[in-house]
């Protein structure tokens, strides 16, 4: 009796054309390009304490995006579903720091509550 395979792979992925899992997945790729592009800029030059702060929360962001859809292509969705506030967490620190420089000094203070 076949069951299918024990682990998927980009061929045979049970969420294989679905229309928002294509989306992610050419999201991730973009992102994937321009952290590569702004990455070796980061090498080059002193950094603002903004952009310090990117280099620490934007690669978690992708490794985590990147997870999720691993989790997917191999039909663990609910587990893909709880890296999404990590991963949505992130994207709303970098978003929040962008708006609220004034804030960054928290942010390196490990955002302390008190």
């Amino acid at each position: 009796m076949d069951e299918g395979p024990v682990v998927f792979d980009p061929s045979n992925e049970p969420y294989l054309g679905r229309h928002s899992v294509l989306v992610f997945d050419n999201m991730i790729s973009a992102a994937m390009g321009a952290h590569e592009v702004i990455a070796r800029s980061t090498h080059r030059g002193d950094l603002s304490r903004l952009q310090i702060a990117a280099t620490q929360i934007v690669p978690h962001a992708l490794s985590l995006a990147l997870a999720i859809r691993e989790l997917v292509r191999q039909g663990y969705l609910l587990a893909a579903e709880v890296l999404m506030r990590p991963l949505l967490e992130r994207v709303a620190v970098i978003s929040y720091l962008a708006e609220h420089e004034e804030k960054i000094a928290l942010w390196e203070a490990g955002w302390p509550l008190t």
